[in-house]
């Protein structure tokens, strides 16, 4: 995570360490962390943070300090969430809630670029006449999500129209991203592989680290560097604001990675484009900042 980068917000005004602290403070009080869970090991959380080791174990150290966090030892030992843990502690939450409306425009740019690279990789699955197809379907459904986007944001309708322009070149760019049916097959049976491990990843982190994996596949698979390139920025400008999830809300997102998988296998441009765009924009009621503040009930 680059806390330089000048499209982040008030999160720029806070260290690595405090960004740890603050998203798992968060998911406490959004109970998406229950009293007494175990947190991941420090390497874990680092790779789904996107953060060094040891920022993690200062983090927890500090969580530990404010009784967020509780450290047993043992061979079941770790790092807990504490059974009553303090709320409004970690006062670093206060800049991801101000940071809302920069959100929401991130995943309106996400959703729609998604939506039209999907609809490509689709119409290259199906072959040279469902290129053709794709080409009319990914500029539909790109379209139709920029219409959503530019009602959340000018930065989702900025993004929206450049996805839109990327499916309008569908057709010849799903020639040159899939080399013959059987390189689309093992294309996606990566995809396959990554929904598995989806499935059985024990916590948030491994589930983070395959989800993102999945996405990054996605957008490779249109064949289409400057696009993907693009998709890599927003996603992860996108990723510094995402906290731990339970795993039962994550398993159950799992399956909407399946459906896509199936559409895009058989070639089903529109309908991909159509579940690539919803799953991602579901993110504007299931991240922090569509849920409610507990403090606010």
């Amino acid at each position: 995570m680059d806390l330089a980068s000048p499209s982040l917000g008030a999160i720029r005004r806070t260290t690595a360490v405090d960004t740890v602290r603050a998203r798992i403070s968060l998911a406490v009080e959004l109970g998406m962390l229950a009293p007494g869970q175990r947190l991941p090991a420090p390497e874990e959380t680092a790779r789904a943070f996107e953060v060094s080791e040891m920022t993690v174990r200062r983090a927890y150290r500090a969580l530990g300090d404010e009784g967020v966090v509780v450290r047993r030892r043992g061979n079941s030992g770790g790092t807990f969430i504490a059974d009553t843990p303090p709320a409004g502690t970690v006062t670093e939450i206060y800049a991801y809630r101000a940071d809302a409306a920069h959100v929401h425009a991130l995943i309106d740019q996400r959703a729609t670029l998604e939506a039209g690279l999907a609809a490509i990789v689709a119409g290259g699955a199906a072959g040279g006449a469902a290129a053709n197809s794709a080409s009319g379907a990914a500029g539909g459904a790109a379209g139709g999500a920029a219409g959503g986007a530019t009602a959340n944001s000018a930065g989702g309708a900025s993004t929206a129209a450049g996805a839109a322009g990327v499916a309008s070149r569908a057709s010849g760019a799903a020639g040159d991203a899939m080399e013959g049916s059987q390189a689309s097959s093992d294309r996606f049976s990566r995809l396959d592989a990554l929904v598995e491990t989806m499935r059985t990843v024990p916590d948030w982190a491994g589930f983070r680290e395959a989800d993102t994996a999945f996405h990054a596949e996605l957008a490779a698979l249109a064949g289409l560097p400057g696009t993907t390139d693009l998709h890599h920025r927003v996603s992860h400008e996108l990723y510094a604001y995402f906290i731990p999830y339970r795993i039962d809300y994550l398993r159950a997102s799992n399956d909407e990675h399946v459906l896509l998988v199936d559409a895009l296998r058989a070639g089903d441009a529109a309908t991909a484009s159509r579940l690539a765009f919803t799953h991602v924009a579901e993110l504007h009621d299931s991240m922090y900042v569509g849920l409610p503040h507990p403090h606010s009930r």
